[in-house]
């Protein structure tokens, strides 16, 4: 009897070891790819010619029978559309793959990255699911004319063309960016264009008023403002407001006269500024008592050791323009001024675009620096050009009149001459 047990156990183990084992079911994976066979014909039981599709997928296998050949190739097609979708990530996901992208491969700060993939999800905010694939140049150029209407949440007036324009230009390096990633095959955003000129500068102050707003300045720095104190270094040496922001106590360098500018926007941006006289107390002040990690401008809340944001400082540069009576401009506006006031005094374009960490004059010229204020520079080198060409024109009439008064003398005369002009010469 033992040994009839022992067979019948051996017999169940090997027909349980028999049993198809059922796939392990696995989430849908990019790299998974569906197939979908072309039709082949067969026969159906009473003899008739059909056409069977077969559809392969990582979770299984389907087959379907059509009647005519015309018609399974149309399904086949409407398949392999259908089911090369079902892999495919989300735009939603695409944007966070493409931060990543950007800090590791771009070099993009991290800050930047964020700006860049803050501005994608609100384009895409009412589809995150979107495949990017089904966005053809006609569908995105639709999508764009809409949000081309929006307002801003903040003031509820339209946005600018130059906000549209900046847009379309993350949208095509991200666009670009799928490409070379092989999500997509053409770039939908290419030769989309916002409607609308956009305005070119910043809103400047005149002399009389960039003179009021320096006094209103000084005044709410001597009631304590440090934040006042960055708009106006702004304004002496034409940084940006995070420039300024982001410096600590070890920044301030040789005795309290040169601060360092270090984690710019752009290399170029990476330079040492002296600080004017006139602020170098006030910067005494700010590092008196810190470490040297210790942020310049930092939040006066208790507890927090985190720099100002550059919207505080706008806020301050709007409070000072109200104290003055004069028009409003931004943070960005005093960069302007500044180069403004090197270029009228004479210094050469490729210092001045050199002191605000730029690497060519032309984007100075073109964003800093107003038309009105251009064409004052170019007239003034006309002017220099025609006073040197009077100045040459008289020294040569007055060589002519020297010539003449000299052939009009006797020759005693001119030998005279000539022996007073050799003595000079040699008690020189």
């Amino acid at each position: 009897m033992e040994d009839l047990f022992h067979l019948i156990e051996l017999q169940m183990c090997y027909r349980g070891s028999c049993k198809p084992i059922e796939p392990e079911m696995k989430p849908a994976m990019r790299s998974d790819k569906a197939t979908v066979s072309k039709p082949y014909s067969e026969k159906d039981r009473h003899g008739k010619e059909r056409y069977r599709v077969i559809v392969k997928t990582p979770t299984g296998r389907t087959s379907t029978v059509y009647t005519s050949l015309a018609e399974a190739n149309r399904e086949r097609m409407r398949l392999e559309k259908h089911h090369s979708q079902d892999f495919e990530k989300s735009v939603s996901e695409l944007t966070e793959e493409y931060r990543s992208y950007c800090l590791a491969d771009r070099g993009y700060r991290t800050r930047t990255a964020q700006v860049e993939n803050h501005r994608l999800s609100m384009i895409f905010e009412a589809k995150p699911h979107l495949r990017l694939s089904t966005l053809t140049h006609t569908k995105a150029e639709a999508m764009m004319k809409v949000l081309w209407g929006r307002c801003s949440k903040r003031n509820g007036k339209p946005l600018s063309v130059a906000t549209h324009r900046h847009d379309i230009a993350i949208l095509q390096r991200f666009g670009q960016w799928a490409c070379k990633a092989k999500y997509i095959r053409e770039n939908p955003f290419v030769g989309l264009v916002p409607p609308g000129k956009p305005n070119v500068g910043k809103v400047h102050l005149t002399t009389d008023e960039r003179i009021k707003w320096v006094h209103a300045c000084k005044s709410e720095i001597a009631m304590g403002s440090k934040l006042a104190l960055a708009a106006l270094f702004c304004l002496y040496r034409g940084t940006r407001a995070e420039e300024i922001l982001q410096r600590r106590v070890s920044d301030v360098d040789d005795a309290g006269t040169k601060l360092i500018i270090s984690s710019a926007k752009t290399k170029a941006g990476n330079r040492r500024l002296g600080i004017p006289e006139a602020l170098r107390e006030c910067f005494a002040a700010l590092c008196y008592g810190k470490s040297p990690a210790d942020f310049l401008f930092a939040q006066a809340k208790p507890g927090v050791s985190k720099s100002n944001h550059s919207g505080s400082l706008n806020r301050v540069v709007h409070r000072i323009c109200r104290a003055a009576k004069v028009k409003r401009i931004s943070t960005h506006s005093l960069r302007g001024m500044n180069a403004e006031m090197q270029l009228e005094g004479g210094q050469s374009e490729d210092v001045v675009a050199r002191t605000l960490g730029h690497t060519n004059i032309s984007m100075t010229m073109r964003h800093y620096v107003n038309q009105d204020v251009q064409d004052s520079i170019a007239a003034k080198k006309v002017d220099t050009q025609l006073l040197e060409n009077r100045s040459g024109d008289t020294v040569k009439s007055a060589l002519l009149n020297a010539k003449a008064l000299l052939a009009t003398l006797p020759p005693d005369v001119i030998g005279a001459l000539r022996t007073v002009i050799r003595e000079g010469h040699a008690a020189v």
